[in-house]
This record gives structure tokens, C-alpha cells and sequence, in this order.
């Protein structure tokens, strides 16, 4: 049975290779077709590159709008945390047992892969500012 690439994986998969785009752009395409590539063996979604690429493009905007430069590197370890630890909506992801591409894959292609980055990492930034999902602890690392 084929498996799809989950939102969260795509999502934490874009945050890596926004980082590139703002501090080493010439990088950054090499980067999202290592990550695309990594994930042929295990998923069988179509245009991660061209995917990962746009969403890249729009969360780079979202964060440069947000805030500034200096404030930046924390700000991708903080979506990391938060896509691992939380979903959009502020309610804490379940401990997961077991971890892996079996235990976290679709069934089927998620439409929209890109626009639900985008609004994902929107609300998560806007939660994390609210207070509703707390800042990520001094020394976290994915």
C-alpha cells in the first residue's frame, strides 16, 4: 500500500529548508531536492520539490513581515518544536509509541500541501505569541 507524506513531516521539512533560503540562499535548492529525495524511498507523493519551493517562498515572506533578523534563528527551532509538540489548532500532539514513516504517513496525497504550510506555521507563530503554546525550552533541539 502506497504512503503519502504526512502535513506535519511536509511542514518540519520546510521550516529546514526555509532556514537555507534566509541565510544561505544559494543553498537552499540544493537542500529542498536532498530532502525531496530523501523522501522517495518512503513516500509516494509527486512535486515535493515544486511544493516545498513554493511553501518556502511563503513562509520566508510570513517570517521577514514578522520579525527581524536577529529573532529569526530561534524562530525556526520554535516552529519545529511546535509542529512536533502541538497541532495548528494549540492542542498538545499525543505521546506517539511508536515513531517512523508507518506511524506517520497518509493513506492518500494531502491536497493543498503548501497552503496548509502556510497556515499552519501562521498559526502556530500567532499561538506562540498569544501564549498559548509555550515557548520552546532553553536547549530544545528536533
Amino acid at each position: 500500500m502506497p504512503r503519502y507524506i504526512s502535513q506535519d513531516t511536509f511542514d518540519t521539512a520546510v521550516v529546514i529548508a526555509t532556514e537555507h533560503l534566509m541565510f544561505n540562499p544559494p543553498a537552499f535548492i540544493d537542500v529542498v531536492f536532498k530532502i525531496a529525495e530523501s523522501f522517495k524511498e518512503d513516500y509516494k507523493d509527486e512535486n515535493l520539490v515544486k511544493e516545498i519551493t513554493h511553501a518556502g517562498g511563503e513562509i520566508a515572506l510570513l517570517l521577514e513581515k514578522a520579525f527581524t533578523p536577529e529573532e529569526l534563528h530561534v524562530q525556526f527551532a520554535q516552529m519545529q518544536f511546535c509542529i512536533k509538540n502541538y497541532k495548528p489548532d494549540g492542542i498538545k500532539r499525543p505521546f506517539k509509541i511508536f515513531n517512523g514513516v508507518l506511524f506517520s504517513s497518509e493513506k492518500s496525497p494531502i491536497q493543498n500541501l503548501a497552503k496548509n504550510c502556510t497556515a499552519d506555521l501562521a498559526a502556530y507563530i500567532s499561538l506562540v505569541s498569544k501564549g498559548t503554546i509555550p515557548k520552546m525550552p532553553v536547549g530544545w533541539k528536533l
